[in-house]
């Protein structure tokens, strides 16, 4: 029996304002409003189960954007499964919810693994060769360290 799953996508964008940063897609639809996404946490969930708080607001302080608790990303086999709270993440539980129903859901997204940690690396990578060619006012969120960016992901040094 196949298993469905999803499709993840992280993209780099730079605004006008001379703001770069990423932005997640699940299935082709924007994960999150224009909250940011942390590179940091982005970049740990690529390496194993956790609490991550992947996205943030543009202080870094994930509470001032309400977001309450963090995405529970695991790993089982050969898939890296996100459950997140729709009351944290509304935009999610809006475009899921097809009969009306406000009540509190927890949402639930899987990925396959090696497709996951591709797209997060990719992302990764060509974030800091942007942020290495051009000077940038803002990176991710305020006060984002990118030296994150310089270490390794799982498996690189294997390539």
């Amino acid at each position: 029996m196949s298993q469905t799953f999803n499709q993840l996508r992280v993209d780099v964008v730079e605004e006008k304002d001379d703001w770069i940063g990423l932005r997640i897609f699940v299935d082709g639809w924007p994960f999150g409003p224009k909250a940011c996404v942390d590179p940091a946490d982005l970049r740990e969930s690529a390496f194993g189960s956790g609490k991550y708080y992947i996205l943030t607001c543009g202080c870094g302080t994930p509470e001032c954007a309400d977001i309450e608790d963090p995405i529970i990303v695991r790993y089982e086999d050969r898939w890296v499964i996100w459950d997140c709270d729709d009351r944290y993440y509304p935009y999610i539980a809006d475009r899921n919810d097809i009969n009306g129903d406000v009540s509190p859901k927890f949402i639930r997204y899987r990925f396959l693994w090696d497709e996951y940690e591709r797209s997060v690396r990719k992302a990764l990578f060509t974030l800091r060769e942007k942020i290495k060619a051009k000077k940038y006012e803002g990176i991710a969120w305020y006060g984002f360290n990118p030296a994150i960016l310089d270490e390794l992901m799982p498996r690189e040094n294997e390539q």
